[in-house]
């Protein structure tokens, strides 16, 4: 969630915390890139204001961050250590969460999957819904068999209510949700608690 929703949206953000889903950082609005072009002290203003925002609001501690974009300077993993997220989820260049050095305290890098995004299926790719349940389905299936063999593996699923939610593709997608949920060996955790269950 970023700052700008969060203060535009109190309502919503509270039903959030109520349900009891932990809350990403994700920049101060979708306008407010991190980018190596960046003015750094801009940069650390906008990471600064986007935490404490979203922890006032929110009550939260706020340990997580995922850029707008994901995109990121050079300085800004540094930042991120500095006021206190302990993961970060830009980097997509694994499936399983690794140890991220900064100047400070390291971070966890904890991959999400562009692949597997529902923007990135629907829109990048103009798939069906169809094609995008198999998808997933079919992601599931391998990391299933490859953890009964190599211990837990991340299926992370990134999706956009204004685009998963249409009329047309919630059925699907709730079915999936089920077809995901119903096997005894999958566990549905948020980011903090697959940080912590891997010891980081």
């Amino acid at each position: 969630m970023n700052a700008a929703v969060a203060e535009k949206y109190p309502s919503l953000t509270r039903r959030i915390v109520e349900r009891g889903d932990e809350i990403i950082a994700h920049g101060l609005h979708m306008d407010a890139l991190h980018h190596s072009g960046i003015d750094p002290q801009l940069e650390a203003e906008r990471v600064s204001e986007t935490l404490t925002t979203l922890r006032s609001i929110t009550g939260q501690p706020i340990s997580g961050w995922l850029s707008p974009g994901k995109s990121q300077s050079f300085q800004t993993p540094d930042l991120l250590a500095d006021n206190g997220i302990r993961y970060m989820c830009d980097w997509v260049n694994d499936c399983l969460p690794y140890t991220f050095n900064t100047l400070g305290d390291s971070l966890v890098a904890l991959p999400l999957s562009t692949e597997l995004e529902d923007s990135f299926i629907l829109l990048n790719n103009l798939h069906s819904m169809d094609s995008y349940v198999e998808q997933v389905t079919d992601a599931m299936t391998f990391l299933r068999k490859e953890a009964s063999q190599k211990g837990g593996r991340m299926l992370a699923l990134s999706i956009h209510p204004w685009l998963i939610g249409q009329p047309h593709r919630i059925r699907q997608f709730e079915t999936l949700i089920q077809t995901l949920t119903q096997h005894e060996d999958v566990w549905c955790a948020n980011a903090s608690e697959i940080i912590d269950s891997a010891g980081f």
